[in-house]
């Protein structure tokens, strides 16, 4: 039940923020403050979702990651 409420919350957080349920790398930054480097490395090693075509993430999947670490820590 709390993983479904981090979910819900980590997704209406980032809805309200950015108005979009897709986001730029510049976007995903906001929310994870880390360069765009460090993001290639952990998508390449599995540990954040790849972004769909155009080079952008959808909300669900970085709401989902965000969830996951709140949740891990």
């Amino acid at each position: 039940m709390n993983e479904t409420r981090a979910d819900l919350r980590a997704y209406l957080g980032l809805l309200a923020q950015f108005q979009s349920v897709t986001l730029t790398m510049e976007q995903v930054r906001q929310v994870v403050p880390v360069s765009p480097k460090t993001i290639r490395n952990w998508i390449s090693a599995g540990e954040f979702p790849r972004p769909i075509p155009g080079d952008v993430w959808t909300l669900t999947d970085v709401a989902d990651w965000i969830a996951s670490q709140q949740t891990a820590a």
